[in-house]
C-alpha cells in the first residue's frame, strides 16, 4: 500500500463511510426507539443484543481489535512503514478516545436512561438522585429492579453506574470503523467493510434496546470520535525508525533462540 496516497482519497474514503454510518444510525433511532425497558424480550433476542454489547466492552474490546488487527493485517499487501505508522495512529486514537470519553461523562453529568424507569418505579426520587449514592447503594438500588426488568438488561445496568454521555461503546466501535473501513476500502475489501459497519450499528443499537443510552449520547460518541480522527496525522516519520529498530531487535532475539 502506498504511503503516499491522496489525501483527498483519504479524506473521501472517511466521508463515505461516515456517511453510511449515520444514515444507518439515524434509521435506528426513528424506527427503533424509544424501547420499553420493562419488556421482557425472547432469550435469543436478549443474547443477540447482550452479545453486541459485551463484543465492544472492557474486556470484549480487546478481542474485538485483536480480531480487526489479524483481518486487516495479516498476510496484507502493506510495506512495514505503512503498518508502523498506522498502529502508531491506532494507538494515538485509543487514548485520546478513552481520555476525553472520560472527561466528557464528568462534564455533562447525564443520567442513563434506566435510572429514569428506577425513578418511574420509585425505586429512587430521580434520576439525578442515583448519582449522589455511593457505588455500593447504587447496586443495591439496582438490584431492587431484579425482579422487574430482563436479565440482560439488569445485568448491564448493574455493571455500569457512571454517567452517560457520550457512549463509550459507541466511541469505540466509530474508531474501529472509521480506522480499519479505510485500510479496507482503500484494499477494495467491501465485504469485510460492510461486516464492520453491520457490527458498529449493532454495537450502538445495543447501547439503546439495554438501556444504557439515548440517540444522542450515541451521535455524540460519534461526532467526538471523528473529530479526534480528523485530528490526528496518518504519518509518523521521525517514530518509524525507532520503532523499526525496536521491532528488529525483537526479530533478532528470537531468530538466536
Amino acid at each position: 500500500m502506498n504511503r503516499y496516497t491522496p489525501l483527498f482519497d483519504r479524506f473521501k474514503y472517511h466521508l463515505v463511510i461516515i456517511t453510511i454510518f449515520l444514515l444507518v444510525m439515524t434509521a435506528m433511532s426513528h424506527l427503533l426507539y424509544p424501547v420499553d425497558l420493562l419488556s421482557s424480550p425472547r432469550a435469543v433476542i436478549g443474547m443477540i443484543w447482550n452479545g453486541f454489547s459485551a463484543s465492544a466492552s472492557s474486556f470484549g474490546c480487546v478481542l474485538s481489535l485483536l480480531v480487526l488487527l489479524f483481518c486487516v493485517f495479516w498476510r496484507a499487501d502493506m510495506n512495514t512503514e505503512f503498518k508502523i505508522n498506522a498502529l502508531i495512529q491506532l494507538l494515538l486514537l485509543l487514548v485520546l478516545s478513552v481520555g476525553l470519553k472520560h472527561v466528557m461523562k464528568q462534564v455533562t453529568h447525564s443520567p442513563r436512561p434506566y435510572t429514569t424507569v428506577m425513578a418511574k418505579s420509585q425505586v429512587i426520587a430521580s434520576p439525578r438522585d442515583f448519582y449522589t449514592f455511593t457505588h455500593h447503594a447504587k447496586t443495591q438500588k439496582i438490584v431492587a429492579m431484579k425482579e422487574t426488568v430482563s436479565q440482560w438488561r439488569w445485568s448491564n445496568w448493574k455493571s455500569q453506574v457512571n454517567y452517560s454521555f457520550p457512549s463509550g461503546h459507541t466511541t469505540f466501535v466509530t474508531l474501529c470503523l472509521l480506522f480499519f473501513s479505510r485500510l479496507l476500502l482503500m484494499k477494495k475489501r467491501y465485504a469485510v467493510c460492510a461486516v464492520l459497519l453491520l457490527w458498529a450499528a449493532g454495537v450502538a443499537y445495543s447501547r439503546l434496546w439495554l438501556g444504557m443510552h439515548r440517540p444522542a449520547d450515541l451521535f455524540g460518541a460519534i461526532a467526538l470520535e471523528n473529530v479526534i480522527f480528523l485530528l490526528v496525522p496518518y504519518q509518523y516519520h521521525r517514530l518509524t525508525p525507532w520503532v523499526q529498530r525496536q521491532v528488529n531487535m525483537v526479530k533478532e532475539k528470537w531468530a538466536r533462540r
